[in-house]
């Protein structure tokens, strides 16, 4: 309860980040689309019928699994295999005696007398030792805890998800995409609009009525 408390703000945390994420690549993959593809209706109909459901698919992914990592972390039982977990409790615990050893004997190098080992432990009660040890093992645990997440959140849903993984949005737009289209999509994405293709059979229509008329006049 302590720990959950403690990373209560997590979830807000990287739902923002992963969304400021997600909207970066989008404006990207928006921004190279109007690049490569100069006429508007082509690029539109590209991303009606092949991209939009993929993309929206893709940053889906991202959202859902930022979810679950966050929930594992924050609301499963606070466990570690990292050694930093000791190191860092250890270390506290070392600072915390000679901070005593300070405020005992001062800055300088002098010599404690056996005597005086028992001032350098800290007297306090029952309670407030509970306290100050389990302060020590939420802290040494939050630091443990939060730089695991954040690699497992950069590497798992920012660089694998949205970047690099092959079902990113990044590669969506991809040879495999374009030879999985039906003709009558890739005929509404790279053919003719009816306009220009209606011009054109009239075109062809009076191309033919003058060679025919041609052919009279040489007879």
């Amino acid at each position: 309860m302590i720990f959950r408390d403690q990373t209560r703000k997590w979830h807000n945390i990287v739902e923002y980040h992963v969304s400021v994420i997600v909207l970066v690549v989008h404006r990207f993959i928006k921004n190279l689309l109007g690049a490569v593809f100069v006429e508007e209706q082509m690029r539109n109909e590209l991303w009606d019928i092949a991209l939009v459901e993929k993309l929206q698919a893709a940053y889906k992914r991202a959202m859902d699994l930022s979810k679950h990592l966050t929930d594992i972390e924050v609301n499963a039982r606070p466990s570690t295999y990292n050694h930093y977990f000791a190191d860092k409790l250890e270390k506290s615990r070392v600072d915390q005696f000679s901070e005593n050893a300070r405020r005992l004997v001062g800055d300088g190098e002098q010599i404690i007398a056996t005597s005086q080992l028992s001032l350098l432990a800290s007297h306090k009660g029952n309670a407030e030792e509970v306290v100050d040890r389990l302060h020590e093992t939420l802290q040494s645990y939050y630091n443990v805890s939060r730089k695991r997440f954040v690699d497992v959140i950069t590497r798992q849903v920012i660089e694998h998800l949205l970047l690099d993984g092959p079902e990113s949005p990044v590669k969506a737009l991809s040879p495999e995409l374009v030879s999985g289209m039906t003709e009558s999509q890739l005929d509404r994405i790279a053919g003719e609009d009816f306009t220009t293709k209606m011009k054109r059979e009239q075109l062809s229509f009076e191309i033919q009525g003058l060679e025919e008329a041609r052919k009279i006049l040489r007879a």
